[in-house]
């Protein structure tokens, strides 16, 4: 199954992709949750920007590719992909993505540009501490039912 895991690259976050979609359907509601919870941990823990490594996964579920483009469209930071094969940047080209910044190829070269750019973004304070190597739609369903009181 398909998921997100935080970790430490460099000293900044990178949101790293585990495993590809076994469903390959353009509707897939389980990849687009995936981004969804991505999205809500990264905005719920503070950390200002968004770095997503493919991982060279070159089959890559079109609903994925889909909310990732529509969670870009309302970050409020800097948003940074790695390691996009060709058949995802196709979907991607597809829908008119527009990146503020360029593909990169390896996940140190995105932190290193996301420095250039926005000295001290990396060093900010978060709002809480965080779980690397976990996974993202797990801890986002812990911060629901800790903070919320529902999963």
């Amino acid at each position: 199954m398909m998921d997100i895991v935080p970790e430490l690259i460099d000293g900044a976050i990178v949101m790293t992709l585990v495993n590809g979609c076994d469903n390959r359907v353009g509707s897939c509601e389980c990849c687009s949750q995936i981004v969804l919870s991505m999205h809500n941990w990264q905005r719920y823990t503070g950390v200002p920007y968004i770095i997503l490594d493919l991982m060279d996964e070159n089959e890559i579920c079109e609903g994925f590719l889909e909310e990732l483009l529509f969670i870009r469209k309302r970050a409020t930071g800097p948003f940074l992909l790695v390691g996009v094969m060709e058949k995802p940047q196709q979907i991607l080209d597809l829908n008119v993505f527009h990146p503020d910044f360029p593909i990169f190829i390896t996940p140190e070269d995105a932190v290193k540009a996301l420095r250039m750019t926005n000295p001290g973004l990396t060093e900010r304070s978060l709002m809480m501490p965080i779980q690397f190597g976990t996974s993202v739609v797990s801890l986002w369903h812990q911060i629901q039912a800790e903070t919320f009181g529902a999963v």
